[in-house]
């Protein structure tokens, strides 16, 4: 379910996830906020939780906010007037009000989680029919087409690491073997951007693009 937010005529708010997309916005321009507010997101980004920024021009204030109550989920972006009374609480109250959306939203997805990682468990043991995969994927939502794996090295928080992979990547199957996250996602997923993104500075590998049945191989 999609959120909706709702400001007033001076005011617009959107909510990007970690790899900068729009998941929500109070009116038309959400794009465009975040290609202004690009290079602020990028001075804070390793800050996590404690990231907020402002940049006030050409009469507008536009603010940038972390998201999530124990890990960063999202940001929040906000433009309005340079001069706006309670600017600092309203911004206050969608920062609390929205992350605690987010983990609710990251409970529900306990149990999709699951269910990928044992189709990813499936897929991992040996090769098979490449119908047969394509059943298992069509099982958890999702679509039959071609896969790379990936493998990342998560000595201290491997189950945060997928649960935001997952989260981020919606045809992805995930799943922990130890302190590796393991995932595979279609084609078409710039693989390595969002590696960089949410796993920057992380010992990684992508294996190669196989057919479904395959994704042993890949994952070898």
């Amino acid at each position: 379910m999609p959120m909706v937010l709702t400001m007033n005529c001076t005011k617009s708010v959107s909510v990007i996830d970690l790899l900068g997309r729009v998941l929500a916005e109070s009116g038309p321009g959400g794009e465009r906020l975040v290609a202004r507010l690009s290079g602020l997101l990028d001075s804070v980004r390793d800050q996590g939780l404690n990231a907020a920024a402002a940049d006030i021009s050409d009469g507008r204030r536009r603010e940038l906010h972390a998201l999530g109550a124990h890990r960063l989920r999202a940001w929040l972006l906000i433009d309005g007037p340079a001069e706006q009374p309670a600017a600092i609480q309203v911004s206050g109250d969608l920062v609390s009000l929205l992350s605690l959306e987010l983990e609710r939203r990251h409970g529900f997805n306990t149990a999709q989680r699951r269910g990928r990682a044992r189709v990813l468990d499936r897929l991992a043991r040996a090769t098979v029919d490449d119908v047969v995969a394509a059943r298992w994927l069509t099982s958890a939502g999702l679509p039959d087409a071609d896969l790379r794996a990936a493998a990342i090295a998560a000595p201290d928080d491997a189950d945060d690491l997928a649960a935001d992979l997952l989260i981020t990547l919606p045809d992805a199957v995930v799943r922990v073997v130890g302190e590796v996250v393991e995932l595979a996602v279609p084609l078409d997923t710039d693989l390595p951007g969002v590696l960089g993104t949410l796993a920057g500075g992380r010992a990684a590998g992508i294996g190669i693009a196989v057919r479904p049945g395959a994704l042993v191989v890949s994952l070898r």
